[in-house]
């Protein structure tokens, strides 16, 4: 029977709770500015990936299903299987959203920016 707590049921799982107790102390330290924590979080590789990660998150749909769609019969699937497409997923992700963050976001953002200049000029004129 679950737990009741007026009449609600408050069965929470457990995973949920381990996960919550060891990485809300991690995120304060994170955002506390003065921890280890915080100074790894703020290394130059984690801002690329924070330049990079809307794109990454647009282009892996599309990656996914290209890597997946070539299996036209079930096969076996193993942790060899599931840790290779893990991979080759992340990587390809990575590199697409790079060449989109160098081939569209750069120059779309320096054309709203010279736009926004251009109306400013046109403002103060």
């Amino acid at each position: 029977m679950p737990n009741q707590l007026h009449g609600f049921n408050i069965d929470i799982p457990r995973a949920f709770v381990v996960d919550s107790l060891v990485h809300i102390p991690i995120l304060n330290m994170a955002c506390n500015g003065k921890s280890l924590v915080s100074e790894f979080c703020r290394l130059p590789i984690f801002r690329v990936f924070a330049r990079l990660s809307p794109q990454i998150y647009l282009w892996h749909c599309l990656i996914l299903q290209a890597t997946s769609a070539y299996h036209r019969q079930p096969h076996y699937m193993n942790l060899m299987y599931y840790n290779c497409q893990t991979i080759i997923t992340t990587v390809l992700s990575t590199g697409v959203a790079f060449f989109g963050y160098l081939l569209l976001e750069i120059p779309f953002a320096q054309a709203f920016e010279a736009l926004m200049m251009l109306e400013k000029s046109s403002d103060k004129a």
